[in-house]
């Protein structure tokens, strides 16, 4: 497992076609991009000793590759009204709990896809709050802690 510092490193060979997507921990990130390129470097980093595991996907989320669908995005939610949410979160795009739902908007949900993901900042906010067991909400949930 590498941290995202150290990913970013080995990415360096594939610039432009890969990114850290997601920091699931100091130890633990998710690398999306180009196809070949994220095969190549999988390839890579098994043979180095590094754990990999391929999340099943098909579009590069959390990385430029959503910057394609901005427009479209908007407007498939633009009729879309916002409302507060029946059980507060903390989201990992404003870094603070939603109550309101006002941020909730088409903005904020493409800013969700296109911005890597860090739980680190959120997780340790949540800690200091007195929190101790956390849920990733995904279509394919990669993180867990208690």
């Amino acid at each position: 497992m590498l941290g995202a510092d150290e990913a970013n490193d080995r990415l360096a060979a594939w610039a432009g076609r890969l990114e850290v997507a997601v920091v699931n921990s100091p130890s633990s990130v998710v690398v999306a991009g180009d196809e070949e390129s994220l095969a190549e470097a999988l390839e890579s980093l098994t043979r180095d000793g590094v754990r990999t595991r391929p999340v099943p996907v098909d579009y590069a989320s959390h990385t430029h590759h959503v910057e394609r669908i901005r427009d479209v995005l908007a407007t498939a939610l633009s009729g879309i009204d916002t409302r507060p949410p029946r059980i507060p979160f903390y989201s990992t795009v404003t870094g603070g709990w939603v109550d309101d739902g006002h941020c909730l908007d088409a903005d904020y949900w493409y800013q969700n896809l296109r911005r890597p993901v860090g739980f680190g900042r959120p997780v340790a906010s949540l800690l200091t709050e007195g929190f101790g067991v956390f849920l990733e909400v995904s279509g394919h949930p990669v993180w867990c802690s208690r």
